[in-house]
């Protein structure tokens, strides 16, 4: 199955589709992932495989990538108790990042960072409940890199959640509205519609005119309404339930 720019936007492997399934149904007993192929991976198959590359934490590992870039399990025992740790932020930091050129970087508390000694970014992890580096890359969908403070945040649990399914949610939306700049376009019809019902000074018009010559025709209007609210329909059942989110839009997953 192929899982649309898993890697590019550093999605784990826990988030694809198959996996969620899998992670959500073994929500205590699951096998998480560091390596370059996230989108290939079906941890969900717990055969010997997976087992013979398994490190600390149900942590399962690309030989080749352990060899390469050195992460076993003293790197992954590390203790980050009254430390402080910095990740790398790779993609569009929705997650803690789990490929395997890049280790995170655990100083004491009193040492400060020196951004300049690295060739990308790295960003300080807020943690409150991880002992070693291996929780961290256990559940990677728990943070999400907050711009305001420049870290990686731990969030809520009904956030953890959502952020863990936000891959199906996407995949599933792109089938209904297409690209996040088609549902913008949609937006800017529905924009023009309300000002074409406003009065406006002569000025304002000229200003916005481009905008209400975009005014979409009744159907047009009603399409747009539809996929809304199909959408909104779908978001609530991803975040409430789901399991059943997943089996509705991908099928039966058990197999």
């Amino acid at each position: 199955m192929a899982y649309q720019h898993i890697n590019r936007y550093n999605f784990p492997a826990n988030s694809t589709i198959k996996n969620v399934y899998y992670t959500l149904n073994n929500i205590n007993d699951y096998i998480s992932y560091i390596g370059s192929n996230p989108d290939r991976i079906q941890l969900y198959m717990n055969n010997n495989i997976i087992k013979e590359n398994q490190l600390a934490n149900k942590i399962f590992i690309d030989p080749s990538d352990q060899t390469e870039f050195n992460i076993d399990n003293e790197y992954l025992s590390t203790s980050i108790d009254n430390k402080k740790v910095y990740a790398p932020l790779i993609g569009c930091g929705y997650y803690l990042y789990t490929g395997p050129m890049f280790k995170y970087i655990v100083l004491d508390l009193n040492d400060n960072f020196d951004q300049t000694s690295t060739s990308i970014k790295f960003v300080e992890v807020r943690f409150t409940k991880e002992k070693t580096l291996s929780e961290l890359y256990s559940h990677p969908w728990w943070y999400n890199y907050d711009f305001h403070t420049n870290c990686f945040l731990e969030l809520p649990d009904q956030g953890k959640l959502d952020n863990l399914m936000r891959y199906s949610i996407q995949c599933v939306l792109l089938r209904i509205v297409g690209t996040a700049e088609d549902r913008l376009a949609d937006y800017g019809r529905v924009i023009a519609f309300l000002l074409s019902k406003v009065e406006l000074t002569e000025e304002e018009k000229l200003i916005l005119q481009p905008f209400i010559d975009q005014t979409p025709d009744i159907n047009t209007l009603a399409t747009i309404s539809d996929k809304e609210k199909e959408i909104r329909r779908l978001v609530y059942l991803a975040h409430t339930n789901p399991v059943q989110f997943l089996e509705e839009n991908y099928g039966n997953l058990n197999t």
